[in-house]
């Protein structure tokens, strides 16, 4: 909203993120995994994302084709750098802790590949030994081969391998899928219960407790 605002659309922030999710789950139904399989560059495609989450947030198509490109491209390049995200309390602090115990670090992101100018950004880069992304691997969570990849990028085996994500399916099941031993992140208390079967951590403290 304050992007737009720049740009002089007024447009309610409580508007923004319903018609974001709304729109990236579309356009990620018509080009799956950022339209990699279909010569789409990421930019296009959360240019296409931000068109909708606009329009369905209320904003007439003409006033934003005034601005659009301008809007969709500093938007686009906010989110690959360290302005748009804020990392949690521990993280630093556990993967220092981690990688200097000579422990691999990796990360496996449903994503574009901003994640490598984002994590570099955070002060993060430094601390992992890869960093595996969906749009430039050709394919997503929680297939096996994403995995499969992370343990050669890694030199590890999966017995020897705990991944962490907060998405149950995504994260959880699919790296269990693939053979690997899998922790849940869940930091709010709000979201449903997984089964009891599933491992749940609420910080990345725990992991020190799952070595």
């Amino acid at each position: 909203a304050k992007e737009a605002l720049r740009h002089g659309i007024s447009i309610k922030e409580d508007n923004i993120m319903p018609s974001f999710k709304k729109a990236f789950v579309t356009v990620k139904s018509e080009h799956p995994n950022y339209g990699s399989r279909q010569g789409m560059n990421t930019r296009t495609w959360w240019a296409n994302v931000v068109k909708r989450t606009f329009i369905d947030a209320g904003v007439s198509e003409q006033d934003l084709t005034k601005v659009f490109h301008k809007l969709s491209d500093n938007l686009y390049d906010r989110f690959r750098t360290a302005e748009g995200y804020e990392l949690y309390s521990e993280t630093e602090e556990i993967l220092s802790e981690l990688a200097a115990h000579g422990i691999k670090l990796g990360v496996v992101s449903n994503s574009d590949e901003r994640v490598h100018e984002v994590l570099s950004s955070l002060g993060l880069g430094s601390l992992l030994n890869f960093i595996l992304v969906s749009s430039e691997f050709g394919m997503e969570k929680p297939a096996k081969q994403i995995f499969d990849k992370a343990l050669e990028l890694g030199e590890a085996s999966c017995q020897e391998t705990i991944h962490v994500g907060d998405d149950i399916e995504n994260d959880y099941f699919g790296s269990k899928n693939a053979g690997l031993r899998s922790l849940l992140l869940r930091r709010l208390t709000t979201e449903p219960a997984p089964p009891s079967s599933v491992q749940v951590i609420s910080s990345l403290r725990e992991i020190r407790n799952c070595l």
